[in-house]
């Protein structure tokens, strides 16, 4: 039985038998001429309660009939009107931090992007597959990497797609998936969608090739003319000549151009 307390004298406890179950006040201090006998009113009898936390834990407020058939005091009366509190409406408590709670919300929060970044999650996967690939069977960067004497002169285009999506060293993979990781799931999940998402990052893949081999040509450029200005003038163009075969096999592999161009 649920027992509450009240001023000294006084108490009010549930009671509960197979028969019924009721709220029952004791009390030897509200009726000093009682000769200090313990009285007792009780509430009426729960039947059919659809919230049963509710009456095991809280005495309802109303009438409470005396369970004595007849009072060894006139002046103890039969019924009395007993008000009280009623439960307070409150938020149930966190759920304990436990190491399964954890894991399990990590699993969910996993799930969830998942479901909500899958252009995210797919580049990410073809990132760090090609890069396991890649590491596995030795293949030598050169081999996949931009390369402006290959795309240009040899028309070998799909550099422009292995040289994006390559990495040989577990930081250069590790802080740009980071950084894809982060990129995605502010645009995929906020702004574009994931076929938007998708489709623009391989825009972006072709228009940074494009702009690199354009950059370099223009710079492949500028020495040339440099090294004829020399030639005709009678000096020696040799420095400007070196530079431009450095130009021409100048490599570059990697996802980083592709996120600056988001920026």
């Amino acid at each position: 039985a649920n027992h509450h307390s009240l001023p000294s004298g006084n108490s009010i406890t549930f009671v509960e038998t197979k028969e019924s179950k009721k709220w029952c006040l004791e009390s030897t201090s509200l009726f000093s001429d009682n000769g200090g006998a313990v009285v007792q009113w009780c509430s009426i009898e729960f039947t059919n309660v659809q919230d049963k936390r509710t009456i095991y834990l809280y005495p309802p407020s109303g009438i409470y009939t005396t369970q004595s058939s007849s009072s060894s005091s006139a002046i103890i009366p039969n019924t009395i009107y007993l008000t009280c509190p009623t439960p307070t409406q409150q938020q149930p408590p966190p759920p304990k931090k436990t190491r399964h709670n954890e894991q399990l919300f990590r699993e969910n929060k996993n799930i969830l992007f998942l479901i909500q970044h899958p252009a995210t999650v797919l580049l990410l996967l073809l990132n760090i597959g090609l890069a396991f690939h890649y590491w596995n069977q030795r293949i030598n960067p050169s081999s996949v990497c931009k390369q402006y004497s290959k795309i240009v002169n040899r028309h070998e285009w799909w550099r422009g797609i292995t040289g994006a999506t390559a990495h040989f060293e577990p930081l250069h993979i590790g802080f740009n998936m980071m950084s894809l990781h982060t990129l995605g799931r502010e645009l995929e999940g906020q702004y574009f969608g994931s076929i938007n998402f998708l489709l623009y990052n391989g825009a972006l893949v072709v228009m940074t090739t494009i702009v690199m081999m354009g950059m370099v040509y223009g710079r492949i450029w500028w020495y040339q003319r440099q090294s004829n200005n020399n030639n005709v003038g009678g000096g020696s163009g040799s420095n400007y000549d070196s530079k431009i075969v450095q130009l021409r096999e100048t490599s570059s592999v990697g996802y980083s151009g592709v996120l600056f161009a988001w920026m």
